[in-house]
């Protein structure tokens, strides 16, 4: 078994950022991604078996877009920032037409839809337990990074991830990338 998921890459440059902004952020409590393999989520696929990876990369090769710009801003949290579960860095682009588009292929593979409303961003931290004062402090640098302007890119490329799960935190390896439209 395979657990996918498809993804947009954050380039290098905005690594630093990402670190310097979870660096803000309570120390205990939280469960942070680590910079280095932070990305921003389109359609997580879950478990599938080894023989349907093929149709699977097959469909993706088929979605058709052109690149675009896009920007990390502001910082929020799922629910909300009084009752986080993950923390969360804002997405804006087209997104939300890529993640249909790989839905649309995915589920030329008989994949049931996501029924969840899709949401771009940047997982930064998943909420494990906050003492009333870490809390505080959480929703404290939300508020202050709430339309903060964390950095541009080029989306010109979605990637199918294979991720492995282990106690120091996952692993992604890459599948295949594609590339988008000039």
């Amino acid at each position: 078994m395979a657990r996918l998921f498809t993804a947009v890459r954050i380039p290098e440059h905005l690594v630093p950022v990402i670190a310097e902004l979870e660096a803000q952020l309570p120390s205990n409590g939280l469960k942070l991604v680590r910079p280095e393999i932070a990305h921003i989520t389109l359609r997580f696929i879950g478990e599938v078996a080894e023989e349907k990876v093929p149709p699977i990369v097959d469909a993706l090769r088929s979605v058709r877009m052109h690149r675009f710009d896009a920007l990390l801003r502001g910082m929020g949290a799922f629910p909300s920032p009084r009752r986080a579960r993950v923390v969360w860095m804002g997405c804006e682009g087209e997104f939300a037409s890529l993640f249909k588009k790989v839905e649309d292929a995915l589920c030329s593979t008989g994949m049931n839809r996501e029924r969840k409303q899709y949401h771009p961003h940047l997982t930064l931290a998943r909420v494990k337990r906050l003492t009333r004062e870490d809390g505080t402090r959480l929703e404290e640098v939300i508020s202050r990074h709430k339309s903060t302007q964390f950095g541009g890119f080029e989306v010109g490329e979605f990637v199918l991830f294979e991720s492995t799960l282990r106690k120091e935190g996952p692993t992604y390896q890459e599948i295949e990338a594609f590339t988008l439209e000039e």
